[in-house]
């Protein structure tokens, strides 16, 4: 099952939805500068609940790499204007198709997985205007 934390319930929901993540259960933490402290908050609550954690973050000093157990890392930097999405998207893409090709319902499994990361990403736009 696939939920999402980033909901119109914001970090409060979020924070109830880490209250029940246990042993067993996979974090995948987004973070990017300007990292939000209430991504790392909540990675930081759900490692220490013993759930795994996978980062993907933009590089080993990113202050979520230390509560994961897996970090990749996706260059965000841009010479001239903000940070730039595309290298994270291609992860997210990358690691989208790995669960599809594992899966036996890997339709159903990714529409779950882009459902879950498109809020995100609409936010990351929003956060750069």
């Amino acid at each position: 099952v696939v939920k999402s934390l980033a909901t119109l319930g914001g970090v409060s929901e979020a924070a109830r939805q880490i209250s029940r993540i246990r042993q067993g259960d996979l974090l995948i933490s987004i973070c990017f500068p300007r990292y939000l402290a209430d991504t790392v908050t909540l990675t930081k609550s759900a490692r220490e609940a013993g759930a795994g954690v996978l980062a993907i973050t933009d590089k080993p000093t990113s202050p979520i790499a230390r509560h994961a157990d897996v970090c990749l890392y996706a260059s965000s930097e841009r010479q001239y204007l903000s940070n730039s999405e595309t290298a994270a998207l291609g992860m997210i893409e990358a690691l989208s198709a790995a669960v599809a090709h594992r899966s036996e319902n890997s339709l159903d499994d990714v529409a779950q997985l882009t459902e879950a990361v498109m809020p995100w990403l609409s936010n990351q736009d929003q956060n750069h205007d």
